[in-house]
């Protein structure tokens, strides 16, 4: 019976007092229980999970007008746990982060991520093995509570969505991420031993990364009006010179092709000397006369100065088939129906910036744009993406190359400096890479 006279309870407790830890699954849907692979995530504030079973409450026919306390149901084989977390983006958790929404594993372990054309993320079922450092497949994360008796850890966590993003006017321009997860495996409610786990930095801000540091940064626009066609083009192996039939639209930075052999992939216009001749960015590799060439016309290329920025990359997963009492899943597909990537930001307005406004109204739909962020140089440049890379390098925090994404929206702001604010889909460019990224040291 209540004991109505009863001892009040008066314990209470700070949402700050919970902490949050994530690691790789023990094997793909199976609790990782070993503290030493696990790591703390930085988190700004807690929301547990809301762990919300199939129910009906719907009365069933019978005797009387209310619902009888046995009709009802209540199951939670197969439910959906969802979550978000947020907090400061740091290099213990970044490349966690990174691994798990992408579905893939760093290029040789070393914090960089290349995002091939054509990329499909290859399908794992339950129980395929992970790794200590494995974080492609699924997590298991723990939300550990003040009293430990009362902690939760949720297996086969998968990241639906990351965004990180800066903005010079709050935080000093740190990068601040936001995470969802979803699992269909059951959660474990339990004491959870995080004695060995890797905590965060206690060295203020040693781990935190800056929009200001990324002091490499770049964009093109490319494509925005017509190219130009040059006839009688003529060019030597070995020498950057081109010569051609008078032209008053050759202009600097637009890229050059040939009808014939001899000219680099990506060289573009380095200087113009007279209606008819030309410098190349590059030595042409063969010679010949009498060729077409054609210029990618009003490329423009900006020296971006960011008031903020963000990336967010939307990463649907779904468990197929159903195994074991919990009904939980067979089989993950990540990326369906596809992975969607956006980039967007707010610079100076200006005349160069304004050309976001040209290639977003682009009438014929040719125009993209070209990016790249980062704290420590890249190497080669945009104009020539073959061998545009992020480098090895102790240094590097988060970086970005994107060789091709089309504006979604662009705009003016007209605060008390005028800005242009845009949003762009990261799309596939057929060849090469569709994405470069970079989260920590890549040495």
């Amino acid at each position: 019976m209540a004991d109505f006279g009863g001892t009040v309870n008066s314990s209470t407790y700070s949402g700050r007092e919970f902490k949050v830890y994530i690691g790789s699954d023990n094997g793909v849907g199976t609790l990782n229980a070993s503290s030493a692979t696990m790591y703390r995530l930085d988190i700004e504030g807690i929301t547990l999970p809301t762990f919300s079973p199939n129910q009906e409450f719907e009365m069933r026919t019978g005797t009387g007008r209310v619902a009888e306390f046995g009709s009802m149901f209540s199951s939670s084989k197969g439910v959906t746990t969802e979550f978000s977390l947020s907090g400061r983006v740091t290099l213990q958790d970044l490349p966690i982060l990174m691994e798990n929404v992408l579905a893939q594993e760093a290029t040789n372990n070393n914090n960089k991520f290349e995002i091939l054309t054509g990329y499909s993320p290859s399908t794992f079922k339950h129980g395929d093995s992970t790794g200590a450092t494995v974080f492609s497949k699924t997590l298991t994360v723990a939300f550990i509570a003040p009293t430990s008796t009362d902690s939760y850890a949720i297996p086969g966590c998968v990241c639906t969505n990351l965004q990180l993003s800066a903005d010079m006017g709050t935080a000093s321009g740190r990068y601040d991420y936001s995470a969802t997860f979803s699992s269909r495996y059951k959660p474990v409610k339990n004491t959870f031993d995080v004695s060995s786990a890797q905590e965060l930095s206690t060295t203020l801000g040693s781990t935190n990364m800056f929009l200001s540091d990324q002091s490499t940064k770049d964009m093109n626009v490319m494509d925005v009006a017509a190219d130009v066609t040059l006839t009688s083009g003529s060019y030597s192996s070995g020498d950057a010179t081109i010569t051609h039939a008078s032209n008053t639209d050759v202009r600097v930075g637009q890229i050059v092709s040939s009808d014939g052999a001899g000219i680099p992939t990506g060289a573009y216009v380095a200087s113009v000397t007279s209606a008819t001749e030309f410098e190349l960015s590059a030595n042409a590799t063969g010679s010949a006369s009498g060729r077409t060439l054609t210029l990618v016309s009003d490329f423009t290329s900006i020296n971006p100065i960011f008031n903020s920025f963000s990336l967010t990359i939307e990463s649907p997963s779904i468990g197929l088939g159903s195994q074991g009492s919990d009904a939980e899943p067979e089989v993950f597909a990540r990326a369906v129906p596809e992975m969607n990537i956006t980039v967007a930001g707010s610079l100076k307005y200006d005349t160069e910036t304004d050309k976001l406004l040209e290639a977003h109204r682009d009438g014929a739909q040719t125009s993209f744009m070209q990016m790249v962020l980062s704290n420590v140089a890249i190497t080669s440049n945009l104009e020539t993406l073959g061998s545009i890379a992020i480098p090895a390098s102790d240094d590097q925090t988060f970086g970005v190359i994107i060789p091709k994404a089309k504006l979604i929206s662009a705009s003016v702001g007209s605060g008390d400096v005028a800005t242009l604010d845009f949003e762009a889909k990261v799309t596939d460019p057929g060849s090469n890479k569709i994405m470069h990224i970079a989260t920590g040291d890549t040495n």
